[in-house]
């Protein structure tokens, strides 16, 4: 459903923006009229509207809103959405405003966009711009982080249906099934620090602050680093993942002998066997795969007292 629209009573007032939410997401479809209605109060100029049940048109309009340089491109949907529109709208003239919409949503912790919908709206009316890096796989640029080993298991078994009922209760469900179909793989990770290998039960990329919730990628995680944050669960062994479990509030994963940690710009990683890799939630491919950091690629809306 698409409603082309302006304020009438701030017409030049604001910059144009136009709004895509993705109707698939946990929250999409049912809260879209409100915040079209809440955006609009709050002054912002709406040209354009849209809740896109195909993930593929939402994409092309928001290529389009790019190619015309339209100043804010208004995003509602999960990590996965998000990362896919940042990667069109990263070194563009316009900038990025996100509405937590999705199950995770860990790129709208990182950019301390509240979870409720109209103090997020408030965020796109009130906050202000700043620049943050973006993380890239293969050609797909990401938000927050890439893994191969138990997160991609964990991915597997989520539905659409799991997340919009269960909301994030949904990831405990999965991390059980996870556990009991994880299997230790051989990694090869080449960055500029050097090349390391090992037996490996998990490996994570991260290119913000925050992941699996609340928790940091690693103690310096930063989003505006230029830099990742990368770590692995080395081992075979379903007890090396629970000792990794108890130490991830704080950060402290890290400390443990069996996980290895470093920051990198870029490099590669092969594994063998060939595995699955999930990007900001969604299976998108198999290793081998090399990955970059674009440091200050996305201009983004934060809230005014955003603190890096």
């Amino acid at each position: 459903m698409q409603i082309p629209m302006t304020s009438p009573s701030d017409v030049g007032a604001r910059r144009e923006s136009v709004l895509l939410v993705n109707a698939g997401s946990r929250r999409g479809q049912e809260n879209f009229e409100s915040i079209r209605q809440k955006l609009l109060e709050e002054g912002v100029n709406l040209v354009k509207a849209n809740a896109y049940t195909n993930h593929d048109r939402l994409l092309s309009d928001a290529a389009l809103a790019v190619r015309s340089k339209t100043p804010l491109i208004i995003v509602g949907g999960g990590d996965g959405t998000l990362g896919s529109v940042a990667g069109l709208v990263a070194n563009s003239d316009s900038s990025m405003a996100v509405l937590p919409l999705g199950t995770g949503n860990e790129f709208a912790r990182d950019l301390q966009i509240p979870m409720a919908i109209d103090e997020a709206c408030d965020v796109v009316s009130k906050g202000r711009t700043i620049e943050v890096d973006l993380g890239r796989i293969q050609d797909h640029c990401f938000v927050n982080v890439a893994t191969v080993g138990l997160t991609t298991k964990i991915a597997e078994q989520l539905t659409d249906s799991m997340k919009k009922r269960f909301g994030r209760f949904t990831y405990a469900f999965a991390i059980f099934a996870g556990l009991r179909n994880i299997r230790s793989f051989h990694a090869k990770l080449s960055t500029e620090n050097g090349e390391t290998e090992f037996e490996c039960l998990q490996l994570v990329i991260g290119n913000g602050r925050l992941h699996a919730g609340p928790f940091p990628v690693l103690p310096d995680a930063r989003l505006r680093a230029g830099k990742f944050s990368i770590y692995a669960v080395m081992g075979s062994r379903r007890s090396d993942l629970l000792k990794y479990a108890l130490m991830l509030p704080g950060g402290h994963h890290s400390r443990l002998a069996e996980v290895h940690a470093e920051y990198a710009t870029a490099g590669t990683l092969e594994t063998q066997p060939r595995i699955k890799t999930t990007v900001d939630g969604e299976i998108l491919c198999r290793t081998p795969i090399k990955f970059e950091c674009l440091p200050s690629a996305l201009k983004v809306i934060v809230p005014g007292d955003f603190q890096d």
